[in-house]
């Protein structure tokens, strides 16, 4: 029989003795006189008013097994000796901490540690606080030290801490009282709040707690002021390696050095639950469950620190709701990307450990940058927050939708992402050919919004997505972008930095309104420009038609699909007279026809079409007016058979060399033969052929004209 199976009956049997010791219950005024009271021994429980004083802590206490002299001397707060040599101990289902000293005013750490200590030794399985708790850092007790003494509470067993009806807050001080200081602790004497230590925790549970750590911070978005040994809470398998499960609901840490919630080691058979759980102020990380536990958190808001999250999401991270909030980075990195010095990370780390990161309606707020990487799902909210897709060693299967809102600042790339630059390029610290593995089964949708306060201020996002080449799988990946772009000049909307050459980009998908970048080309002759994705800006410099053409000397891949705009911005001068000439075939692409962008706002849109390896005419649209009608009343002559007849009507707008598309009569043409040309600006020849075999006379009607530019 296991160690903890027997704990469990023997806990079990104790508080069965209790149940029956009440009966026999005598009554005392306060535990700390049980010293001096004669107790019969007929007599196998006490009651008191109190622990020491009236009115605070009063509980029962019985004599069983469990107490001992041995247990007086470890536990001397729940464990006493009558005058006449009986010992008496706490029973029930919970401690309160009143029951062991503490009263609310003043360090009532002790009391506190007490309790936990002497409930996990008896198996009581929860510990009560007060409304309001001082604790002060417990002084060094000198010889060896003991990091983990200098918490304010260790707990050494499955002892639920749970606050008062309506919360508990716990306000931490230094030694003697002092004023906390984001250097009080060290490698051997740690400072923070919590931790859990030794073989027989298997749970950890807090509930309705609120905890202050009381540092303060110059600026927590930077970590120079960040000190390790002071966690708010402290979970490693160095110390408690059989914890199972942990559970935090309604409760709230703040203002510590180090990490405000820390998991280390492995976990591989832990699971965390989270719900209403609030973290914030730290100059390290708020959030921390770096181990291969599974999470699953409901309305965590982490935030105000120099990494709202910094997770490892070893067999899987749920996120519903929640909040990550002013931080300079946070990052959700799954196993199946490898981490230095994490030996259980990609590739030593096969399933069925991998496994996703999914969010449901997140919301991230003030990032520099979060960071994802495989293996990640679901939709967020990013208010001028960015996101950079990680590869380390692998970055593979990502679905998410994205809402980002541009809100207090203009904002960069809503989404960066990179290829590799080669196959055989070794993923540091891991075996000898061990290589970076190309992107793929990537798809992204982003919808760019802005704020009312934005909106006021002219402020947008730059970019939907940041691409920087190098490898990818093409046909795999994909990003789609729609909403409120900028058209900031010196940044494209979609591509950042300078991709090598032989680059290969996923298909960017974008609505028509987000094809908005940089000019690449400002012409005063006929000119060539190289292929870009989703949006080539051409800015005429000088009157006239300049021809243009394309290229891809860089030798870019595109996926087969990729869209790509080219517009006539004419950013300078006015008049529709500055145009672009785009010839059907031969100059880089494929059109339904020759195109001229007249003026500004004219665009093709192009797409790659990779089996026939060119760009392919997907749209056209100008603002220049392409078709010019007119009309007259015509009263034609007799027309002989054979012959012919001609009249001009106006058509406004019309040139030399426009085509002609329709003439017609507003009656039967009896046989007449109807065609024209442009034979002048703004006028038509029509011709009337008769062709029949007799004379025909039309009656007056109406003669209308349909005329296209070429």
């Amino acid at each position: 029989m296991g160690v903890d199976v027997i704990g469990r009956a023997l806990a079990a049997g104790a508080r069965s003795d209790a149940a029956r010791a009440l009966a026999k219950a005598a009554a005392i005024d306060l535990f700390t006189n049980l010293a001096v009271q004669q107790v019969d021994a007929a007599v196998a429980a006490v009651t008191t008013g109190g622990y020491a004083q009236a009115g605070l802590g009063g509980a029962t206490y019985i004599a069983d097994a469990l107490a001992t002299a041995a247990l007086a001397a470890a536990h001397p707060r729940f464990c006493k000796v009558s005058a006449n040599g009986r010992y008496f101990r706490l029973a029930g289902d919970y401690v309160q901490v009143a029951q062991g000293g503490a009263t609310g005013s003043g360090n009532d750490q002790p009391a506190i540690q007490a309790a936990v200590a002497y409930a996990a030794v008896v198996g009581i399985p929860e510990v009560r606080l007060l409304r309001l708790h001082e604790s002060w850092q417990p002084t060094f007790p000198g010889g060896s030290p003991n990091a983990l003494l200098g918490h304010h509470v260790v707990i050494t067993g499955d002892v639920a801490l749970v606050g008062a009806a309506g919360g508990t807050t716990i306000t931490l001080k230094g030694q003697g009282g002092a004023t906390r200081t984001k250097t009080d602790g060290t490698a051997a004497w740690y400072s923070g709040w919590l931790c859990y230590n030794g073989a027989g925790v298997t749970k950890a549970v807090l509930r309705d707690i609120t905890v202050n750590g009381a540092c303060t911070f110059t600026n927590v978005l930077v970590n120079t002021e960040a000190n390790v040994y002071d966690k708010g809470i402290l979970i490693n398998d160095a110390y408690a390696a059989n914890l199972a499960r942990v559970e935090i609901r309604n409760c709230e840490l703040s203002y510590f050095a180090g990490e405000i919630f820390y998991m280390g080691g492995t976990y591989a058979s832990t699971t965390v639950f989270v719900e209403n759980l609030k973290l914030h102020h730290s100059p390290q990380a708020a959030w921390n469950p770096g181990t291969l536990a599974s999470v699953f958190a409901i309305n965590l808001e982490a935030g105000d620190s120099y990494q709202p999250a910094e997770t490892i999401s070893g067999k899987g991270h749920a996120y519903v709701g929640g909040r990550f909030y002013n931080g300079f980075t946070s990052s959700f990195i799954t196993t199946e990307s490898f981490v230095v010095n994490y030996a259980y990370s990609y590739p030593n780390l096969t399933e069925p450990y991998p496994k996703w990161t999914r969010f449901e309606g997140t919301r991230f707020e003030g990032h520099s940058q979060v960071y994802l990487s495989s293996r990640t799902a679901g939709r967020m909210v990013m208010v001028d927050s960015g996101i950079t897709l990680t590869n380390y060693g692998k970055l593979t299967d990502i679905n998410l939708v994205v809402e980002a809102w541009c809100d207090t600042s203009n904002n960069g790339s809503i989404v960066t992402f990179n290829g590799i630059a080669t196959t055989t390029t070794q993923v540091p610290s891991c075996p000898v050919g061990t290589f970076y593995e190309t992107p793929r089964n990537i798809a992204v949708e982003i919808n760019a919004k802005r704020t009312n306060a934005a909106i006021a201020a002219g402020r947008k996002w730059a970019r939907g997505v940041a691409l920087n080449g190098n490898l990818i799988d093409r046909d795999s990946c994909t990003f789609k972008v729609r909403g409120e772009l900028t058209r900031a000049s010196g940044v494209p909307a979609e591509l950042f930095g300078s991709p090598p050459a032989g680059s290969q980009f996923p298909l960017v998908l974008w609505e028509a309104d987000n094809a908005r970048g940089f000019d690449v080309a400002f012409p005063t002759t006929n000119f060539s420009v190289a292929t870009g994705i989703c949006y080539l800006g051409i800015n005429p410099q000088a009157n006239g038609t300049f021809a243009m053409t394309l290229t891809n000397a860089s030798n870019y891949a595109f996926a087969h699909g990729q869209r790509m705009r080219v517009l006539n911005s004419t950013g300078t001068g006015s008049g529709t007279s500055r145009q672009i000439s785009m010839a059907a075939s031969g100059a880089g692409y494929a059109l339904q026809a020759n195109r001229v962008l007249y003026m500004a706002g004219d665009y093709v849109d192009l797409e790659w079409d990779e089996d026939a390896a060119v760009w392919k005419e997907a749209a056209y649209v100008t603002r220049q007016q392409l078709v010019f009608t007119g009309s007259a009343t015509y009263d034609a002559p007799n027309v002989a058979s054979g012959a012919q007849t001609t009249t001009t009507v106006t058509v406004t707008g019309a040139a030399l060399g426009d085509k002609v598309e329709a003439i017609s009569l507003g009656i039967d043409a009896a046989g007449l033969v109807l065609t024209g040309y442009v034979s002048a600006a703004n006028a038509v020849t029509v011709v009337l052929a008769n062709l029949s075999g007799v004379a025909v006379n039309l009656a007056s009607t109406t003669l209308s004209v349909i005329v296209a530019r070429r």
